[in-house]
């Protein structure tokens, strides 16, 4: 089948009315699509035994509808050989007392699959386009914790004494970590400089942000 007729770039406004939703694709009946299905829950199965093999990349896959259209048949069926072992699924409904507490993308941070894991989302943090739409004041209420930043600021010369005394010293570092450590500290002056740019040109400009002098 030609998946590409159901799949529409991000660049392009796409139009609801474009989908015929009663579309059997390249399929003449059910029974064909149902030999196809059987064999693709087949292939994820072998795609999913390479991703968590590798451990290099992890798959979210959301499925987002109204209620009645569909998710819970199609999880069903279409994930049906995945592994349990590398899969989790996270439905959201209602959101908890503790959920509530946080803002509303937390407990979707929560379920983000690790590597060479499968994440699967029935409805997911999308549910606030709608909800929020229409009920702006159900967003205000979820404030973000206030935040405050104490940056550290030494001298240069005093911040590597100290790096290189914890490098030689037998107590703080196991016999692996010397190599590392001498590694990092040939960059340590694109460290210490990074870390002033992370302080002194904040992304978010409405966190309070403290110097610390400690030379």
């Amino acid at each position: 089948m030609n998946h590409n007729q159901f799949i529409y770039k991000v660049d392009k406004k796409m139009r609801l009315a474009d989908f015929d939703p009663n579309s059997m694709a390249d399929f003449g009946d059910e029974q064909q699509a149902q030999v196809s299905l059987e064999k693709n829950a087949a292939d994820i199965a072998d795609y999913q035994d390479m991703l968590m093999a590798h451990e290099t990349n992890g798959l979210l896959i959301i499925f987002q509808a109204m209620d009645g259209a569909g998710k819970d048949a199609t999880i069903k069926n279409v994930m049906s050989n995945l592994d349990p072992q590398g899969c989790e699924m996270k439905m959201f409904k209602a959101p908890s007392e503790k959920e509530v507490k946080h803002d509303y993308l937390w407990r979707a941070a929560q379920s983000v699959p690790a590597r060479g894991q499968i994440g699967i989302f029935n409805r997911s943090y999308y549910e606030h386009v709608i909800v929020e739409r229409i009920h702006p004041e159900k967003l205000a209420r979820q404030d973000n914790p206030s935040c405050k930043i104490l940056f550290f600021h030494p001298k240069d010369a005093e911040i590597r004494k100290e790096t290189r005394r914890k490098h030689k010293s037998p107590v703080n570092f196991s016999a692996k970590t010397p190599r590392l450590c001498s590694k990092n500290l040939r960059f340590s002056g694109i460290y210490f400089s990074s870390s002033k740019i992370s302080c002194t040109r904040p992304t978010c400009p409405s966190v309070r942000r403290t110097l610390m002098p400690c030379g």
